[in-house]
């Protein structure tokens, strides 16, 4: 019985044995495989942060291009200027306003005094001419 213990333990270690350098092998292989891996993981990787900066190069141009194309078609300080001058054109015609608004009502204050006078000279004309006292009339 120890025997075949004995051999089956010669024939396990033999066996064992054999199957070292094979697992050695496979860890080995596996590494390698690993590492590859890896190695193609940080080209990939690589190559994705070159594709990403080359867009975000790209839009940055576009928004340049299109911000200086809209500073130069900015017109604000123009139409800012061209403002001003029609507020102060709107200022003096309020102004020219203000002073026909302030001369009409002499006038109508005029008017309704020489209306008056009119109308007092009218009645006074009217007893003269009632009272039969027209020059040549006598």
């Amino acid at each position: 019985m120890t025997g075949s213990i004995g051999m089956i333990l010669a024939t396990s270690i033999g066996t064992v044995a054999a199957f070292v350098p094979v697992v050695a092998y496979l860890v080995r292989q596996q590494g390698k495989d690993t590492a590859d891996r890896l190695v193609a993981a940080e080209r990939h990787a690589d190559k994705a942060v070159a594709e990403v900066n080359h867009l975000r190069d790209e839009t940055l141009q576009e928004l340049r291009s299109e911000f200086r194309h809209h500073c130069s078609g900015d017109r604000t300080q123009e139409l800012g200027t061209k403002l001003e001058v029609v507020i102060a054109q709107n200022n003096e015609i309020l102004r020219d306003l203000k002073k026909l608004d302030r001369e009409s009502a002499d006038q109508n204050a005029r008017i309704g005094n020489n209306t008056g006078r009119l109308d007092g000279l009218h009645g006074q004309f009217r007893k003269h001419t009632d009272n039969g006292r027209m020059h040549g009339n006598g």
